[in-house]
């Protein structure tokens, strides 16, 4: 219906153009807010994919609906059911490093369990191929591994990470830093 709306409002806004002159433009104005309103949700999706396409070619990842609804359920302090969520998103999508990286960031700072954050974390960079997802992870188990006082599994997993990452440039950083501190 929404569709119909937006194309006769276009059509509409046209023909008072057409038939008006200067005058059918005061009109063809609001209505073509109507039907702007009505044929965005059609127009602005697949514009939207295209031109994220031109700005990273092949990089883009549509996240599933579980990513978002538990971004959401964060944002209202319903964690265990955001937990849930993930859990469910990364059974059925494992190479998700983005998921991961949520999940542990939840026990890490929202359930204060940094245990269960470190377990999560490196099941999640277990992944065969490295992507950028992957850095915030590691960084945030280098963390983990901080506070327990083991720096040599800190140093060992960087080490590791930046050679799967071909040098990323935080991890890289983060070693240098942890190695001058010796």
């Amino acid at each position: 219906m929404r569709l119909v709306i937006g194309i006769v409002m276009l059509m509409a806004g046209a023909l008072a153009v057409a038939m008006a002159g200067a005058f059918g433009v005061l009109a063809a104005v609001p209505l073509g807010i109507i039907a702007g309103m009505c044929l965005y949700p059609y127009v602005a999706a697949p514009f939207g994919r295209a031109a994220a396409g031109m700005v990273v070619p092949g990089r883009c990842r549509e996240m599933p609906e579980q990513f978002t609804r538990a971004r959401s359920l964060i944002a209202r302090h319903s964690y265990d059911e955001a937990i849930a969520e993930l859990e469910t998103m990364l059974a059925a999508r494992p190479e998700l490093a983005a998921g991961w990286s949520l999940l542990a960031e939840i026990h890490y700072e929202n359930r204060d369990d940094p245990d269960h954050a470190l377990g999560v974390a490196l099941k999640g960079l277990a992944a065969p191929a490295w992507v950028a997802e992957h850095e915030p992870l590691t960084l945030l188990a280098v963390d983990i591994y901080l506070e327990r006082g083991e720096k040599e599994a800190a140093v060992s997993l960087l080490r590791k990470q930046l050679k799967r990452a071909n040098g990323a440039s935080g991890l890289q950083k983060r070693l240098a830093h942890l190695e001058s501190q010796e």
